[in-house]
């Protein structure tokens, strides 16, 4: 509201720089340190498997979401809409 209320509305460019900043934010505090899309799948690439955070993600995540520890341990996210990665990192961090 602040910023609207100073500059006026807010471009949708600027909202989603502002969705990606922050969803960086939470995946760096829960020790994901690389996002990657693939086909119909986002990689979420982790330093610690044995992280609390992680695990209540993968349990909040009701079946889109799966742990893989082949070579670089990831979690992988079955995205809801592939053609708009973005939202589907916002509903799987609850933004």
């Amino acid at each position: 509201e602040e910023l609207v209320d100073r500059y006026g509305e807010i471009p949708s460019s600027v909202l989603g720089l502002i969705d990606i900043a922050l969803i960086r934010s939470i995946a760096d505090s829960m020790g994901i340190y690389e996002i990657k899309q693939n086909k119909d799948t986002i990689n979420l690439f982790v330093k610690n498997i044995k992280n609390e955070k992680l695990i209540k993600l993968l349990y909040d995540a009701n079946g889109k979401a799966t742990l893989n520890v082949v070579n670089k341990p990831c979690i992988i996210i079955k995205a809801s809409d592939i053609s708009n990665p973005l939202s589907s990192l916002k509903e799987l961090f609850g933004l």
